[in-house]
């Protein structure tokens, strides 16, 4: 399983996937969507491949290049099938250091 900042929709020829939710996390702006990608890389890390297949949604021989980054994600180098996008997370801000949340009044 993989994790996404772009969204299925605007996925073209390359998109870069990180291969735990925290990584995309931490490279989420406020208020981005990380989106739940269901693919691997293959054995030979050149790869990404589906999870699953669904013959009605996804080619049985569907798979793209794969470029590795050092920071263990991955570039896509083509298009992924909007079906592999399962799920989304949201990246919440984290506290600046000396602010505060205001409480209301009582």
């Amino acid at each position: 399983m993989f994790y996404a900042l772009t969204p299925p929709e605007s996925v073209t020829d390359r998109v870069r996937l990180y291969p735990t939710a925290r990584a995309a996390l931490a490279q989420a702006c406020e208020d981005r969507t990380v989106f739940v990608v269901a693919v691997d890389l293959d054995a030979g890390g050149r790869l990404v491949v589906p999870r699953w297949v669904d013959p009605q949604a996804i080619a049985p021989d569907w798979a793209t290049c794969a470029q590795l980054h050092g920071d263990g994600s991955i570039t896509a180098r083509g298009r992924i099938p909007q079906e592999l996008f399962v799920g989304c997370l949201w990246a919440r801000p984290a506290p600046r250091p000396g602010s505060h949340t205001p409480k209301g009044p009582g």
